[in-house]
């Protein structure tokens, strides 16, 4: 179901041409249908909307067609955005910015503005729906503008609402410079912080971690170890932010329902995850399904998580 990729060593024409060319022929023709007990989320790194021949109009083609009820856009670009740019002064989207107009892009899909408070932890009933109840952005303040592009940390917190039972979708862009890992793991050890100071009960974290999760029992563990000490100097490759999250009983979405993804990116490596905070997770919410589908539009692949609440 999910194939190696063809190419893991290379420069990176090399590996990205390799990943065009698989992601091309393996291409998702459909995806499942979304039922009315579903709330469908969609995480997806976009590339600035410049990938290929593709843009925001595709992404907005892409995004129409998996119907989520809400989703988290990575290295959203306003510059280059033609599709979405009408909801982003809307009530129920925000930006956390980590460069002017740009970084993580969180909307959901709701006409009615009395669905939205502006108070936390406060329980609104809506009948059998979901629906949005709380949107914020969080700045984390430790490390800002680490790395070549002096980019802001932060993510997105959606807390959406169904029965009286709160989900609480967490989007992350963990840094991709610090080949230690120690800033990623700084950076999820802030987030594990915000959870627990806030009691967050329900807890998803996904999106793009910038760091593989590679055992030494995988095939590809010995090559890429070699390619990664030659590119780097440095002796192992990090899963710091991966240990630290498993240690305090996160669970990876696509291992609970028998998945094993080999590769979410250009690069031939898996880095974009969704995780389960199975500590506070009501046994009423069901996580019905996960998908990676193969889609061109940028040199991520996206994640599509379906929930249930059994309320």
């Amino acid at each position: 179901m999910f194939p190696s990729p063809d190419k893991i060593i290379g420069n990176r024409e090399e590996l990205l041409t390799a990943y065009i060319n698989q992601i091309n022929k393996l291409e998702t023709g459909s995806f499942p249908p979304k039922s009315d007990n579903i709330f469908r989320f969609c995480s997806y790194n976009v590339k600035y909307f410049k990938f290929q021949q593709y843009g925001s109009n595709e992404i907005k083609l892409f995004i129409d067609a998996i119907n989520p009820d809400a989703c988290s856009l990575i290295e959203y670009d306003i510059a280059h955005d033609r599709a979405f740019k009408h909801i982003t002064s809307a009530h129920d989207s925000v930006l956390f910015e980590q460069l002017p107009g740009y970084g993580i892009f969180t909307m959901y899909n709701t006409l009615n503005a009395d669905t939205i408070t502006t108070q936390p932890l406060v329980e609104k009933i809506h009948g059998s729906k979901y629906s949005l109840y709380i949107l914020n952005k969080m700045r984390i303040l430790s490390h800002d503008r680490y790395g070549d592009m002096s980019e802001l940390r932060g993510f997105t917190h959606m807390v959406i609402t169904c029965n009286l039972i709160n989900i609480n979708i967490l989007s992350v862009h963990l840094d991709v410079y610090d080949e230690t890992g120690n800033i990623r793991l700084q950076e999820i050890k802030e987030v594990y912080e915000y959870i627990i100071q806030h009691s967050l009960r329900n807890v998803l974290i996904l999106g793009d971690f910038n760091e593989w999760d590679l055992k030494k029992t995988d095939a590809t563990y010995h090559d890429s170890l070699i390619d990664f000490r030659e590119r780097t100097g440095l002796d192992h490759f990090s899963t710091k932010a991966h240990d630290f999250l498993k240690d305090r009983h996160f669970l990876n979405v696509f291992h609970m329902k028998g998945k094993n993804p080999k590769f979410s990116c250009w690069s031939g490596k898996l880095v974009d995850f969704c995780y389960l905070f199975k500590d506070t997770w009501d046994n009423l919410l069901e996580i019905v399904d996960i998908h990676m589908p193969f889609v061109p539009y940028s040199d991520h692949l996206p994640i599509i998580v379906d929930i249930k609440s059994n309320a």
